[in-house]
């Protein structure tokens, strides 16, 4: 058995959590569980994926974008159904987000991805995937969305200067 079944929460920095918190509330179905009343927030996802909001006080470095060969982490990717990729893409281009690089797009093994960049900078990534890379899927939380397009964090993507010693 691992020790390590998989990713809790990804935790993301901002100068004004509330308003991203309202953002990925509003445009990505997510619950609002935890708000510790001093700016900081957990919100839900579907499949009990959570996603921690901290109060930053300085403003993020990726909101130009980091650049391909900078080391950290690159993007958290969120699972959305085959069916709702379309109708997500489209809600979120016409909430007028910033789409990056050439997007959305389908590949022939039906897989699809959608790259664009929540209102602080950072990269977001919609992907519907036939089937899951992991052998397990998470487990279902009952006070998780139930409606929601967004599924949950499919992967976290990390840029590393020496793959090899990082994996």
């Amino acid at each position: 058995m691992a020790i390590y079944p998989g990713i809790e929460h990804v935790a993301i920095f901002s100068t004004d959590t509330t308003r991203l918190r309202d953002w990925y509330v509003r445009h990505l179905d997510m619950h609002c569980v935890v708000d510790n009343g001093a700016g900081g927030y957990f919100l839900l996802m579907q499949d009990g994926s959570l996603i921690e909001q901290v109060p930053a006080s300085e403003p993020s470095l990726c909101g130009s974008g980091p650049a391909i060969r900078d080391s950290g982490l690159r993007h958290v990717a969120l699972t959305v159904a085959a069916h709702d990729f379309g109708p997500a893409v489209h809600r979120l281009v016409s909430a007028g987000v910033s789409v990056v690089g050439e997007s959305p797009r389908q590949f022939p093994e039906g897989l699809a991805t959608f790259h664009f960049r929540d209102p602080d900078g950072n990269l977001l990534h919609l992907i519907s995937r036939p089937r899951r890379l992991s052998l397990a899927a998470p487990p279902r939380l009952d006070t998780a969305p139930r409606s929601g397009l967004i599924q949950g964090i499919e992967h976290v993507g990390i840029v590393a200067n020496d793959p090899e010693r990082l994996r």
